[in-house]
């Protein structure tokens, strides 16, 4: 989501296919973006980071028990005053097309995303002072100052590794070479992911079939899909009252999930609120996650990093009593497209319960193409749904600041961010851990940000088989295989 470790944005979405174990054989998956093929430069959306996953592999990734395991790399080290991160490239590692993996590739694939902004790591790798070429075989990161979370930063999917000569090309039918276990290759106008006989790992299913699917569309698929991944529970509940196979509640599997609903201001846009407004606004919002949370059968959001990610759940904080409000406030609120409905009928019922008279609220949705511009909507307040891309509390900071246009700074206050100084270079985890609780409890007092919900997300397979994979972020579908009677 694997949330593990890459920071995501995620919509409300479902992920759908078409005939089950089509004329070739193959099982459908139906978790193909509207977006797809995009640059990994340009990749934010969950169903983005999870497709590319499967094709091109970073450095390291999270392994089933959320520790770091080697996928390019076989081995690294931090030096002993952690300002450099020596990694080695797997010997006799290649290319789907048969070419073996330098150093020079990873330099060349790190330093696209150290360098444009556009980049969704770009905040995380902002501290690499330069990658440098030791060997054929080794490459070396030097940083600007210690910064402990960036092993696993660099685990994000869109981080992976491709030739140093590879260029995006969107029309292009194999527009991606890696060294992940599936090729995406476009045939007769539908994709497909088809096996990489150059990956060193056995790879049961040979072929998927994916279609594609509008993110923004609440209608379901015409036929169900073999696999669907990462679905809401509301999306659940619509398929098992629509589909007669999908009423049988075993092909429904709750899965782990690290991401959750958050309301961060924009920009400055804070400062323009005094603290009666800021309680105000907490406790409306406090209100509008609770019927969300009611609405779609989640929990209630406790802070900025969801329950499990720090080893342990934070305490609850017990919300602000809030009688009849009359202080005024109007309120910008920019929210997912996908949430709209929603979101307007948790406010009217706000506004029928005449709780909070003073208080003015607009919703301005914005698309899965206008996230990266997200921080030029005329809005105060962003609701970010999305999950730590790399299983890490840091992975819930860092990226925030360049979706809205804020310093880390503003977003957080000088409080927060100067305990934030100390955790990026606590080498103990349990303290690393209490620093992050302080964090999110320092700043949940200001009103930096309101907490909203964490859904419930489930998986739904038919004919499938799955293992491994336990707390991991993002799908592996080499960790899938057909069920007795379904051939390979």
């Amino acid at each position: 989501m694997q949330l593990a470790v890459r920071i995501i944005f995620l919509f409300s979405f479902v992920l759908t296919g078409a005939s089950s174990f089509g004329l070739s054989g193959a099982p459908t998956i139906g978790y193909l973006p509207e977006t797809f093929p995009q640059d990994p430069i340009a990749i934010h959306l969950y169903t983005e980071h999870l497709l590319v996953g499967q094709i091109i592999e970073p450095l390291v990734r999270i392994g089933s028990d959320g520790q770091i395991i080697g996928a390019v790399a076989d081995s690294w080290k931090f030096a002993d005053d952690n300002k450099s991160l020596t990694f080695k490239i797997r010997n006799g590692i290649e290319f789907s097309d048969g070419r073996k993996v330098t150093a020079e590739d990873a330099i060349a694939s790190l330093s696209r995303h150290v360098k444009n902004d556009k980049s969704q790591s770009y905040s995380f790798l902002q501290v690499i002072q330069a990658i440098e070429r030791k060997s054929e075989t080794e490459i070396v990161i030097r940083l600007k100052t210690p910064y402990l979370p960036l092993l696993k930063s660099l685990t994000r999917d869109h981080l992976g590794i491709q030739p140093k000569d590879w260029h995006f090309d969107k029309s292009n039918s194999e527009p991606y070479i890696g060294t992940g276990p599936y090729r995406a290759v476009k045939e007769a106008g539908h994709w497909s992911l088809i096996a990489n006989a150059n990956y060193r790992g056995e790879v049961p299913i040979k072929r998927w079939e994916i279609l594609q699917w509008d993110l923004t569309q609440e209608n379901l698929p015409k036929q169900l899909p073999d696999l669907a991944i990462y679905l809401t529970d509301l999306l659940r509940r619509k398929m098992q009252s629509t589909f007669p196979e999908a009423a049988v509640v075993s092909n429904f599997i709750p899965v782990p999930f690290f991401g959750q609903n958050i309301f961060w201001w924009k920009g400055a846009s804070r400062e323009a609120f005094d603290q009666e407004q800021l309680d105000t606004s907490r406790c409306y919002l406090h209100e509008m996650a609770t019927q969300m949370a009611q609405r779609t059968n989640s929990q209630l959001g406790i802070g900025m990093f969801p329950p499990g990610v720090l080893g342990s759940s934070f305490e609850r904080s017990s919300p602000l009593q809030c009688e009849k409000v009359t202080v005024k406030a109007n309120l910008r609120i920019a929210i997912p497209k996908a949430m709209t409905k929603l979101l307007t009928e948790s406010a009217q019922a706000l506004k029928i319960g005449n709780r909070y008279p003073g208080v003015q609220v607009q919703l301005i949705p914005y698309g899965v193409d206008q996230i990266g511009g997200v921080k030029k909507l005329d809005a105060d307040l962003v609701l970010m749904s999305y999950a730590g891309g790399f299983f890490d509390p840091e992975g819930y900071i860092a990226v925030v600041p360049s979706f809205l246009g804020n310093t880390t700074d503003t977003l957080l206050g000088q409080k927060s961010s100067a305990i934030r100084n100390r955790a990026l270079v606590e080498p103990d985890p349990s303290k690393r851990a209490d620093l992050y609780r302080s964090i999110n409890q320092t700043a949940l007092n200001e009103s930096r940000f309101f907490p909203g919900w964490l859904p419930s997300i489930w998986e739904f397979r038919k004919g499938l088989i799955k293992s491994g994979d336990a707390i991991v972020y993002s799908l592996r579908l080499e960790n899938y295989t057909k069920s007795q009677g379904e051939g390979r």
